[in-house]
């Protein structure tokens, strides 16, 4: 099983484990929040330009994993080293230049409701960077055009239904060229032509093999089969790791088919 792919058991003899290009490592995670225990004694690693998918009912802690790989929360054990740098041992200026390299997108985008969608996304090249406006313009419109939303450059947020407010998000979470991204049901909301469309951007990307690419999903979509590996979570737990085929030929279909249905083409 190891020298085809990383699981959770294999992690320290697996030959994939011993590259030290990793994007996020997860060494003996724990998280207790009010008392209860969350996540217990979770080991993993992710890859340089990997697109991992995990994908779990509502409730699996899918979204947990997340902040946790975007230091949004800190474990109560172990580590969890994203890029290379753990966040708890980070001092505040450390913090910040990591964060201008990584780029989220959550379930609820976080924009400004005072700014214009334009506005939005050139916000982190404008309290980051030190490029020009005709500079800013030109990345900004780039990603607008990217995602199929520059004609919506001039509405303000609250203008926007949820889909593409979710749009809106992942512009200003790629605009700095991040080198990985983490990303919470990405197509809820949209339409099929904006599936369609990022869904082609993830194919992109993961061929370039220039960004990492997270993914939490509660439902399978084919972003399954582009996927270098899916993760199914359980109660805070990688129950199956490994490409489409290999987890399905590994799941239990009788325990997983209430909340994944699962298809191989």
């Amino acid at each position: 099983m190891c020298a085809a792919r990383l699981t959770v058991d294999c992690y320290s003899t697996c030959v994939f484990c011993m590259r030290k290009e990793f994007a996020i490592e997860f060494g003996q995670v724990g998280v207790t929040i009010g008392g209860e225990e969350k996540i217990d004694n979770l080991t993993f690693g992710i890859g340089c330009g990997e697109l991992v998918v995990f994908v779990g009912p509502s409730g699996a802690r899918k979204s947990l994993l997340l902040e946790l790989c975007g230091g949004v929360i800190l474990p109560s054990q172990g580590t969890v080293k994203t890029l290379g740098i753990d966040w708890a041992a980070t001092n505040q200026t450390e913090e910040n230049m990591l964060r201008q390299r990584v780029g989220m997108v959550f379930q609820k985008p976080a924009l400004m409701n005072d700014l214009t969608v334009f506005d939005n996304v050139a916000l982190p090249l404008r309290y980051h960077g030190t490029l020009d406006e005709d500079a800013v313009h030109g990345k900004v419109m780039a990603r607008l055009l990217e995602l199929g939303i520059s004609l919506h450059r001039d509405l303000f947020s609250t203008e926007l239904a949820h889909g593409k407010s979710k749009l809106v998000a992942l512009a200003r979470a790629l605009v700095l060229d991040q080198e990985l991204l983490l990303i919470d049901d990405p197509f809820a909301g949209l339409d099929d032509g904006s599936v369609m469309r990022l869904t082609a951007l993830f194919e992109r990307y993961q061929a370039e093999g220039r960004l990492t690419i997270v993914v939490a999903m509660r439902s399978p979509s084919h972003l399954l089969h582009l996927a270098n590996r899916v993760a199914l979570v359980w109660d805070g737990r990688i129950v199956e790791m490994g490409n489409l085929a290999e987890v399905y030929d590994n799941v239990d279909e009788e325990k997983m088919k209430a909340y994944v249905t699962w298809e191989v083409t």
